[in-house]
């Protein structure tokens, strides 16, 4: 795979001021590394509704629907520990698994999340969190071998999504929002 194509679609990405239709790149992530499922879950997006939850995915509607019929967002280890954490996670970290989220990723792998997980978390400046998430079927050292690859590919395409989902959807300035530092940060 070439470099080419993440600069492709960072452009579009960068390019899209009013719509983008998140489905169909997602769909394209699919295809290009190989993964069985990706979302994208935003917090604090919207400043006119900052509760309410900005998500994107290619799982299918029965899963999202059981997801939220069995309330597993009160045990998800993706969610709880990612929305507070920084760095990448894996969810073969989450093993041994016991309970109810034991159930939650047998019944994840029954509705055909594939097998191998990461989630990674971006923070703003605004309070405003997310994460993207990607799920593979492939052997652990295949997926070794991908994260290892693709890591950086995966964590730019994070922020920029975010970053394209908060000047779509939100009141904040993408460009304060995520830069570490803002231009007057030492203006006397």
């Amino acid at each position: 795979m070439s470099g080419d194509w993440l600069i492709e679609v960072l452009s579009e990405i960068e390019e899209s001021n009013h719509s983008l239709d998140f489905t169909s790149l997602f769909e394209r992530l699919i295809d290009v590394y190989g993964l069985r499922t990706v979302a994208y879950l935003g917090t604090g997006i919207s400043t006119d509704r900052p509760d309410e939850p900005y998500f994107i995915t290619t799982y299918t509607d029965e899963w999202v629907a059981h997801y939220k019929s069995q309330g597993y967002v009160e045990v998800d280890p993706v969610i709880q520990l990612g929305m507070r954490r920084i760095l990448p996670i894996d969810w073969k970290d989450f093993a041994p698994l016991n309970g109810e989220v034991r159930n939650l990723f047998v019944e994840a792998a029954a509705f055909g999340l594939g097998r191998q997980g990461l989630s990674i978390p971006v923070h703003g400046r605004h309070g405003d969190r997310a994460l993207f998430s990607i799920t593979s079927d492939v052997s652990d050292q295949e997926w070794s071998d991908a994260r290892r690859r693709f890591m950086r590919d995966f964590q730019v395409l994070a922020i920029n999504i975010h970053a394209m989902a908060l000047r779509l959807h939100g009141g904040w300035d993408n460009k304060t929002n995520l830069s570490p530092v803002s231009e007057n940060a030492y203006a006397g």
